[in-house]
Order: structure tokens, then sequence, then C-alpha cells
């Protein structure tokens, strides 16, 4: 691989330094790819890591794919050492070990990942990689042409584009007018991923000592300042016609201008520069240059909206024209789109904090990889399938794998389980099976549970398959690696039901973080359940209010088994068995759609629906009304042979654990 560097050393950020190669990497970056729970990620880019406080588009991207829990490279051409980057861990590598790291990446056996480039020179390193069943993505963030015109890049740089659009599987574009710019030089597929902001609204509960206060107006700019497209003169005006605005700019420049109320405060990590924004009244964009803008989507507008500040900026921004709170002027007039800002009501909080969650990096990194996900994977619907909307409710009894090693002392499967396969056939067979059901009585609304679905790559196939046209709920333990979601749709309708198996969590904290992990990822988590396992009772209430506390709905489950010479659940006490009865009660409700005048002490005789709007599968494919040993109505697998009831039966049990139950989900 050979890099030429294409960027001029005015655009100082991105200017190539010339570094011989010198000492091992501090790293083996090869290895920390391969440690990451998803599939690992080069981020290659034209600006520093560094690069206005870290506030750029790929340094963002690479950080959120770094929590999402992908193992994540980068790299650029002014990178001058490779290190683990501290706060979200990130291995950034010296752009002169950059050829040298991916070999040993591509030698080290690690499984294909995705590459994304956000400039032309890297067209070497994408033909690698993809050679070696990596998917390329270039990331176009600019106009390159527009900035070849007006002098920012050498425009032999633009060739290695020419060639590099093309070859990769997608272009991803910040702007619309991108797109246009992508489908003239031959991109094979573009999808519009705009920029983006914190995922969470910025707050500062102190004011930055050195910030300059206006006496009408407090205004702040932060973001870049080297290129030719800061309109200095528009600000310069603005400033001497309004004596009583005061304005603070956060960003490197060498010489700054010596205004007397403005305050230059230099090039600040994002964290700390965030702080000045809620403080504000407006944020500026004051840029000229209708070409080069006309291709921009601001970053910096959206972090100013994460604050609830109003933007100011010059009519050449026509891509955030009518968007809201935000106001633009003529250059020489942009007093009078700052004065517009001025009469803006701040947002409500919740309108912020709507503004964030839809617009934040975090999305948008998503975006991306659902993108390169194959057809069968985003088929989509028009919106998510909502439980009204599913005809029929199954649980499934599967797989016979699960992934807790050892298996837990109250698990009431582990016997059911032992000596078999996680799937009796083979996934083709299976996913035949319920396809034609939910053709005959869907769409589905499926609940998967036995071992633990997400510990079998087969199980996960059937039911990312499933999930394309019927809602899915998978009852799991969460220790599943991050990786596994990867065979799962990301469209709305899986979501995820997780019982929190106490001795494998260090904390309720660590259990909600991973929980986290999984939403960030696009999935839905909802109730998480808990063992009433005797050893587990002395805690079980304290549990539940920490998850409580974190929004976590959560129910006990009554443990069935031998404990200390007993039998449960006849064993509990009758405080224990109100305790655990009293939570059920709360959660699970009983419904007229299922059971006809009421509970008595036992369902029999009762109009019951199991059989008609819902059915359990065992593990063998077998077609049961309910859970308990009923009625067979067929089986789905591996002979299609399933004849529902019509209408609701009277109940047979006098022991039915679930009169209406089987309502429950992950997603309610």
């Amino acid at each position: 691989m050979t890099i030429t560097p294409g960027v001029r050393g005015k655009v100082r950020d991105c200017a190539p330094p010339v570094v011989a190669a010198s000492a091992p990497s501090p790293i083996d970056v090869a290895d920390y790819l391969l440690r990451g729970q998803l599939a690992p990620v080069v981020m290659l880019s034209g600006c520093s890591w560094e690069c206005s406080g870290g506030g750029q588009r790929p340094v963002w991207l690479a950080r959120v794919l770094a929590q999402q829990g992908h193992g994540v490279g980068y790299s650029s051409n002014i990178e001058t050492r490779t290190r683990l980057t501290e706060t979200v861990p990130v291995a950034v590598v010296a752009y002169h070990e950059l050829d040298r790291t991916l070999y040993r990446v591509l030698g080290s056996g690690i499984r294909p990942g995705v590459l994304i480039a956000t400039y032309g020179t890297y067209l070497p390193h994408a033909r690698a990689l993809k050679a070696a069943g990596w998917k390329v993505v270039y990331d176009l963030i600019d106009d390159w042409d527009a900035f070849a015109a007006a002098g920012e890049i050498v425009p032999g740089t633009l060739d290695g584009e020419r060639e590099l659009v093309p070859l990769a599987d997608i272009v991803t574009c910040s702007a619309a007018a991108l797109v246009d710019r992508a489908e003239r030089l031959g991109a094979r597929r573009t999808v519009l991923v705009p920029n983006a902001g914190p995922a969470e609204p910025i707050v500062s509960s102190k004011r930055p000592a050195d910030m300059l206060l206006g006496e009408r107006a407090s205004l702040v700019y932060a973001g870049y300042l080297f290129g030719s497209w800061f309109d200095w003169t528009a600000v310069e005006t603005m400033l001497a016609a309004h004596p009583e605005w005061a304005l603070t700019v956060i960003g490197r420049y060498d010489n700054a201008p010596e205004w007397k109320n403005a305050r230059f405060l230099g090039e600040l990590p994002f964290d700390r520069a965030s702080k000045y924004l809620p403080w504000a009244d407006v944020g500026l964009i004051p840029f000229r240059d209708a070409t080069l803008c006309a291709s921009v989507d601001p970053i910096k507008w959206y972090d100013y909206q994460s604050a609830g500040l109003p933007v100011a900026a010059t009519d050449v921004m026509t891509n955030i024209a009518g968007r809201p709170r935000t106001h633009l002027a003529p250059a020489g007039d942009l007093a009078t789109a700052v004065t517009a800002c001025l009469r803006e009501k701040r947002p409500a909080a919740a309108e912020v904090q709507r503004q964030c969650r839809e617009h934040s990096w975090d999305a948008r990194a998503t975006d991306i990889l659902d993108a390169l996900t194959p057809p069968r994977r985003t088929a989509r619907r028009s919106k998510p399938l909502t439980p009204a909307d599913c005809k029929l409710r199954v649980s499934w009894q599967a797989p016979a794998s699960c992934n807790m090693h050892p298996a837990c002392g109250y698990c009431s499967s582990v016997g059911a389980r032992a000596g078999k396969p996680a799937l009796p056939f083979s996934p083709g067979v299976i996913l035949a099976g319920f396809t034609r059901l939910a053709a005959e009585r869907g769409p589905l609304y499926l609940s998967a549970c036995f071992g633990d679905p997400m510990s079998d790559a087969g199980t996960r196939w059937v039911l990312g398959e499933l999930a394309l046209a019927n809602k899915v709920d998978i009852v799991t333990n969460a220790r599943f690696q991050l990786r596994a979601l990867d065979d799962l749709p990301r469209n709305g309708n899986v979501a995820f039901a997780t019982s929190f198996h106490w001795h494998a969590w260090k904390s309720i904290a660590e259990f909600v973080a991973r929980r986290r992990a999984i939403e960030r990822l696009g999935y839905t988590c909802g109730t998480t359940e808990i063992c009433g396992h005797p050893d587990a009772l002395p805690h079980l209430e304290q549990w539940r209010a920490e998850l409580v506390a974190a929004g976590i709905p959560t129910s006990f489950l009554p443990f069935q088994g031998h404990h200390g010479g007993k039998a449960y659940p006849a064993a509990y006490t009758a405080a224990e068995q109100a305790m655990i009865a009293g939570v059920i009660a709360t959660n699970y409700q009983y419904a007229e759609a299922t059971v006809e005048d009421g509970i008595t002490d036992h369902p029999r005789g009762r109009q019951c629906r199991a059989g008609s709007a819902y059915c359990y599968v065992t593990w063998e494919g077998t077609v049961q009304r309910c859970c308990t040993p009923s009625e067979t109505l067929g089986s789905v697998y591996p002979a299609y042979s399933v004849r529902l009831l019509d209408g609701a039966v009277p109940c047979d049990s006098e022991t039915c654990p679930c009169p209406d139950l089987w309502r429950y989900s992950a997603g309610e």
C-alpha cells in the first residue's frame, strides 16, 4: 500500500507530516480489533483524533462504534503516534505505521469487518481490505471539487476518489447535494447520513469563568477556524455594530484578531468546549462561499441545538434553511439573524431531549452499518409491528443450548434440555414451518425461550428471518457477545426480555449497562425477570428497587425445584409467597380476552383462547394449546400439520400457571 498525501499545508489540521518508521507500536492493533464483541471497524480519515477538540464526524463515529462494542482502529494522514484512547478505547494508528498495521490485521485471521474511508488517498487500503472480504464505505463529507476550486486541497487527490467511489459497497453522504455528486462519480449505492450531535442534551451547572458575557447578548462560535470558508468580515461587521454583544470563540487559530467584544479561547476538548454552549444566547455559523457551503451540513448546528441554542448563520448555509430555531441573513447583515434568535424562547427540555435522540451520532453510526446489511436484513415495514398487528401469539421452546456455564442452580429447564442438540432439525426446516404458519395465521408474535436463544447461531438465524415480517421476543440472560446481534434486524420487530442471573453479574449496574448497550444498537429491552431462588430471597426487593430506579420493569419467577431438602414453590413461607405473587400480579394482568367472568381458584371450565389466538411449540416442533400438558394441534416442523381451534374453549386444567401470562412480551 502506498499513500500519496493530498492535503495542502494551509489547512493546518490536515497537513501530512513526514515521519520515519521508528519504534514498534505500543499496542497490538490486530489483537485489539480481534477482542471487539462486534465486527471490527477501521476508520481512515482526513482529520486527526484531536481535531476541533475531537468533535469531527469521523472521530465521533469511531467513538460511538467503539461504545457499541466494535473493535475500532482509527488513522489519519497526520497521526504521529499509535496509542489506545483513554475514555473510549479506540486504537489510533500513526500514519507511518498504517500500512504495516493493516497487513498485520489481515494476517491475524480476524474476521472481515468494515472500512470507512473519508478521503480518496485511502484507495490502496480500500482495495487491500476489500480483497480480504471487508465491506468498504466511502463517507463523502464535503464537495471536494469545490474545495479544490477554492485551493483547499490539491486537485490530484481527487483521482483516488474517482476510483474509490465505484469500489465502495456504499457511499454515505452527509448532505443531499453530495448524493448527486457520488452518483455522478459512479457510486454503486448512496445513502444520506447527515451529521449529528450528542445523544443527550448539553448542560452546564457552572458558567466557565473565561466566557465573555455581553450586556445584551452572549454569542458563541465553536468549531474550525482555518478554512477559507470562515467569514471573518461578517463577524467583525456584526461586532462593531453591536458593542453590547460579546462573542466567545472556541477553536484553533494562531493570530486572533483583537476585537474588543470577542475572546478567543483556542481549541478545547469537546467535553470542555461544550460547557460554554448552555451559557450563550446564540450559536453562530458565519460561513462564506455559496458553492462550497451548499454541501455542508454543519456539525456545530447539532451541537448548538443540543444545548438549546438558536442558530444565526449566513445565508450561504442553504442546507440548514428552514430548520427549527435557525435564522439566516446575508453576510453583511448577520446581526439581523442574531436579533431574530434573541427573540426565540428557549425550547423545553423534552424538545431538546427529542432532538438529541433523533439526531445522535449513535443513530448515524447504526444507519451506516444498517445500510451495509444484506437485503434480507434491511427489509422493513413502513413501521414496526405492534402487538395489535399480530394475529397469533406463539411460544417457541428453543434452543436446548445455553451460554451459562456452569448451569444455573435455579434453572427450571436444565433437565429437559440435557443431552439435546440446540435444534432438533436444520434451521431451514424450522424456518419453513414457521413461515407457513405466519402465512396462514399471522403475522406472528413469537417468543423464544428454553435455554438461551442468543447462544445458538441457527436459532438466531431463524429468529432474524422471522423478524423481517413478524414480531419476535427473545428471553435471554444478556450474557451473549454483542456481535451476535448482527444476525437480527434493527427494524423495530425484535425485543429482549432479560433475566437477571445474580451469580453471573458483578452488580445491577453492570447488568443495566449491558441492557443499555443492546438498546444503543437499535433493540428494545423490556421486563427483567429474577428467579425467586431461596438464596436470592433476601436480596430480591433491593435488586428490584435498583432495576425500577433505572427505569426497568421487573418481575419475579417462582423457583421450581428442590433446595435444602425442600420442594419449591410449595416450601415458600406465606410472606415469601406473598412477595413473589404480589410482584407477579403487578406485571401480569388477567384480561377478559382470555378468561371470561373473572378468575377463580382454578381455571377449569373457563373460556380460554389458548389454541386459537395462542399456541405453544415444543422443541420437537409439536404444537400444543399451551405450555402445560394439553391438547396437541399438530406440528410446525419437520412436517407441517397445524390445526388451530376456531375460538375459545373451556380450560381443562386446575393448575394452569398462565391464564393470561401469554399476553406478556418483552416489548410491552
